[in-house]
């Protein structure tokens, strides 16, 4: 079996023996969360104050330079798509969508959130978020937001003001 299809192996196991063992409505529940969670990717989350750090990393993990360490602050999701694809959000809340050929032009308008899409194997895997501000409370605010949905916290970057002590201190050892 490849290591690819081992997560689906052992959420069809799961279920069998789900199947065969009486489980309470919540016990039901819980397991077919389970099951789901196995069939995603990894969710990875990078918290820094300097986009150099956060992005070099997010780069390294990918295998590729994807994204330019010099881009602007904000959160920005990598996850896999068929086609390259970007959804950009901008700080006046408005929304626009950018294709495989406009896919450079994204960070142009300096995006609040982007999600991009692209087709690496290692996307297949990981589902990575960064999140890099400058400003201790707006990163606080990021890490309290995506923390839940994250596997695995990474932290890059060495600068770190006492709200940033405090957020980095309370992250759980995941």
């Amino acid at each position: 079996m490849s290591d690819e299809n081992r997560p689906l192996d052992t959420a069809r196991r799961l279920k069998r023996l789900f199947d065969q063992v009486e489980l309470s409505r919540a016990d039901k529940v819980l397991a077919e969360r389970c099951m789901r969670r196995l069939a995603q990717p990894l969710r990875v989350t990078v918290f820094g104050t300097d986009p150099r750090h956060a992005i070099s990393l997010i780069n390294l993990m990918i295998g590729q330079p994807v994204v330019s360490p010099s881009l602007p602050r904000g959160r920005i999701q990598f996850v896999h798509g068929e086609q390259a694809q970007a959804r950009a959000q901008y700080r006046d809340g408005s929304l626009r969508r950018f294709d495989g050929a406009e896919f450079r032009q994204v960070f142009e308008d300096n995006p609040s959130r982007v999600k991009l899409a692209i087709d690496l194997p290692v996307l297949k895997k990981l589902s990575i978020l960064v999140a890099t501000e400058p400003n201790a409370v707006s990163l606080c605010e990021d890490i309290d937001k995506t923390l839940t949905s994250a596997d695995i916290t990474l932290w890059a970057g060495a600068e770190l003001s006492e709200p940033l002590i405090g957020a980095r201190d309370s992250l759980p050892d995941r």
